[in-house]
């Protein structure tokens, strides 16, 4: 009897095991599948952002249904809510997502996003910690500190991450009363992303109300970031700001460089912007012609399209039917000269090639070169300019340096030598040589032909020197020939 049982009893025992692993096989499979199918509609939540927001909350209600111990989805209901709310103004919306954030903590409590979510939406809805389900409340503050404590939780559990730095220092600045204690987590977050410098700096100037030295306390910027700062000063309007912060560059590189000389040249501070651009370590730094303030006035070295130089570099700017080549064809000297084509139709004026150098107040410049033409035909032909760039708004006032050819002539086979005159004004800082087709009163004030440039030179007029009386006319006048 007793052998008999025995057989039994391991086949029962086999039976039980294999039941007990299938049992187990189902329950995984079907926790498998649960976080599957969870994972997919939170997904699904992102992939379809036209999906209206009811069906949004309909699929992350069944996500979290699959898988309720999963924070994911809870903070994508607790985000889709909180918009809800701010839409329909529906306080129960409100509730719920303080809710679900409060149960993501409680799932994930080590994890500091959950922390920075339940931070940001204390703050959004104005909700105290008393505002939580009791048994979510945890230790946070049951008054209105309830905010900055999850950010403070954030920051313990991520103090290297911007995120942190950057929540905390944004609640403190809302907050109304811990300015300093603000600024100091922003300057943090900064160090560790000084790309966020332009975001941050907004915040600072709003706060400090645009004194420049109070922002450069607060933000304490790196070299790196101190370069950024002053470019932005300039573009506030803050010119002589940000040129003490930039003295305190010992090394700027190149491209702050010259974005902090255009930034000064937007405001017509021409000598500092050259002061700024002369002090760069810039590679292949173009430099005058021999007895000639202009660089590469007979185009023989290399002209870029669209440069960005602010200073002593031809500034191209071809456009619709018009096309500027340099021509190896019989050039006046040296292997090239520029040439310009035009076939357009419309009534458009445009600033083809400009250069800008610096000058010197109250002095007479002499600008010559050579011209040759073909086949030009429009009621507004081009002409060569010479002027003075930061007034160049208000040309008809008094005083103002302003200077150009008469239109060129339709027919010039041969070279031709040209020359131009202008007198400086008293805050003349630069002169800019520019070769313009102006517009004219015809709306269908069309333009063909060709025209070369070459052996451009400016000087200070042989006539002229520096502390006495020119005995040129005035070529300040807008028509002088």
């Amino acid at each position: 009897m007793r052998g008999a049982a025995q057989p039994w009893l391991s086949r029962g025992l086999r039976v039980l095991f294999a039941l007990m692993a299938t049992i187990g096989g189902v329950w995984l499979a079907w926790t498998i599948i649960r976080s599957a199918l969870s994972e997919s509609l939170t997904s699904s939540v992102e992939r379809l952002p036209g999906l209206a927001l009811e069906g949004q909350r309909e699929a992350l209600d069944r996500a979290i249904a699959y898988q309720p111990n999963d924070p994911t989805p809870r903070l994508r209901r607790a985000s889709l809510e909180l918009a809800m709310a701010t839409e329909a103004g529906e306080a129960a919306d409100a509730t719920r997502a303080l809710t679900d954030v409060a149960w993501a903590v409680r799932l994930a409590p080590v994890d500091y996003r959950n922390w920075l979510a339940l931070g940001r939406a204390l703050d959004r809805t104005g909700a105290r910690g008393r505002d939580l389900p009791t048994d979510l409340r945890g230790d946070l503050p049951l008054d209105e500190t309830a905010a900055r404590a999850a950010f403070t939780r954030a920051l313990a559990l991520a103090p290297n991450y911007f995120e942190t730095h950057w929540a905390l220092g944004n609640h403190l600045l809302r907050s109304g009363s811990e300015r300093d204690a603000a600024f100091r987590q922003m300057r943090a977050a900064l160090a560790i992303r000084p790309g966020a410098f332009p975001l941050i700096f907004d915040y600072a100037w709003a706060a400090y109300r645009g004194d420049a030295v109070a922002i450069a306390d607060a933000l304490a910027p790196s070299p790196e970031v101190l370069a950024r700062m002053a470019i932005l000063l300039v573009r506030r309007n803050q010119p002589q700001a940000g040129l003490d912060l930039w003295a305190r560059l010992a090394a700027p590189g190149p491209q702050e460089g010259r974005e902090f000389a255009n930034s000064l040249l937007d405001l017509n501070r021409y000598a500092e912007a050259y002061r700024v651009w002369q002090s760069l370590d810039l590679p292949g730094r173009p430099s005058p012609d021999a007895d000639s303030l202009l660089a590469n006035g007979g185009f023989e070295g290399r002209v870029a399209l669209h440069s960005t130089a602010p200073f002593l570099d031809w500034r191209i700017n071809p456009g619709a039917g018009v096309r500027v080549t340099l021509d190896r064809q019989e050039p006046h000297a040296g292997a090239q000269s520029l040439r310009v084509s035009f076939k357009l139709e419309s009534n458009q004026p445009a600033s083809i090639a400009s250069q800008t150098i610096p000058a010197l107040p109250n002095r007479t410049y002499c600008l010559r070169f050579f011209l040759r033409t073909q086949g030009l035909m429009s009621l507004s032909l081009p002409r060569l300019e010479l002027l003075d760039p930061a007034a160049e708004r208000d040309l008809g006032r008094s005083g103002a340096a302003y200077a150009a050819t008469p239109p060129f002539p339709a027919e010039l086979a041969e070279w031709g030598e040209q020359s131009l005159r202008v007198r400086t004004g008293p805050a003349t800082a630069a002169l800019t040589v520019r070769l313009q087709r102006p517009p004219c009163a015809d709306p269908f004030c069309a333009i063909e032909g060709r025209i070369w440039l070459d052996s451009l030179s400016l000087a200070l007029c042989p006539d002229t020197a520096p502390g006495r009386r020119d005995l040129a006319p005035d070529a300040s006048k807008r028509d002088e020939r």
